[in-house]
């Protein structure tokens, strides 16, 4: 297996140990290159000569560079993990972000009514983006119409108009997508009990987090492309399979969740 990527990101870690640990089990071994250090074609030169079979393209939502991949696919056995990658339609392991989406409002509405507002950010979620914010609006406890005002871009905020829209309706409780930078004028409106966060916050205090399980997407993954290479399936498939990866909730005020 081949496993492009080297981002830094905590995130992207996780779902390599997920990988890595796959591997050994399965009794594969694992080459890992990254798609910005080598044109296409001599990458393919490079996996050939190491008989490479099968791929595990990472590129989730908040890594992504490249909505398209021209790839000699039909030589490899492939599968992708994230959200990244819109074409070829591979097969995939990837975060289930409207059950995400679900839970959370699910947890927080119980202590905070319909006063929940979200913060997304469109430029690190693309896809993710538009689901996290359908389903915020399908299951707000205020209904659609709130749900659809309290989901609030996090590029090009307006600080006046913004905390208007909260105090107008009396907001506690804040989602907040992983890849967002909470401002100054947010952090003093809701404080860290009131948040809630799409990755692990460490030790700050927090109402709660939603764990997307990036060892399991790697873990996964492993599963996915050791059967495809069984099954001797190489180049895009004629139906790709999809598997989403459950979220999990962690209350903050929960120390086993740490």
């Amino acid at each position: 297996s081949a496993v492009p990527g080297r981002n830094s990101d905590p995130r992207l870690q996780q779902i390599r140990q997920g990988v890595q640990e796959g591997a050994e089990r399965l009794g594969y071994s694992l080459n890992e290159f990254s798609l910005a250090d080598y044109q296409p074609k001599s990458l393919v030169r490079i996996l050939m000569s190491r008989g490479v079979d099968g791929l595990l393209i990472v590129v989730p939502a908040f890594a992504a560079r490249k909505s398209y991949l021209r790839f000699e696919f039909e030589k490899f056995s492939t599968v992708f993990l994230g959200w990244g990658l819109l074409r070829p339609a591979m097969h995939s392991v990837r975060f289930d972000y409207f059950q995400a989406v679900g839970l959370a409002l699910h947890h927080a509405r119980h202590a905070f009514g319909d006063k929940i507002a979200a913060l997304w950010d469109k430029s690190t979620d693309r896809r993710c983006h538009s689901i996290a914010r359908a389903t915020f609006i399908a299951h707000h406890p205020g209904g659609g119409a709130q749900g659809e005002k309290l989901f609030l871009e996090a590029s090009g905020l307006d600080q006046r108009k913004t905390l208007a829209l909260l105090h107008k309706h009396k907001t506690k409780a804040l989602l907040i997508e992983a890849g967002v930078r909470l401002p100054d004028w947010l952090s003093d409106f809701f404080p860290p009990i009131n948040r809630i966060y799409f990755k692990d916050p460490g030790p700050e205090p927090s109402f709660g987090w939603v764990d997307t399980q990036n060892y399991l997407m790697g873990l996964w993954g492993c599963e996915l492309i050791a059967s495809k290479l069984r099954q001797h399936e190489k180049g895009v498939p004629a139906a790709r399979q999809i598997i989403l990866v459950p979220p999990e909730w962690k209350s903050g005020r929960d120390v086993r969740a740490r």
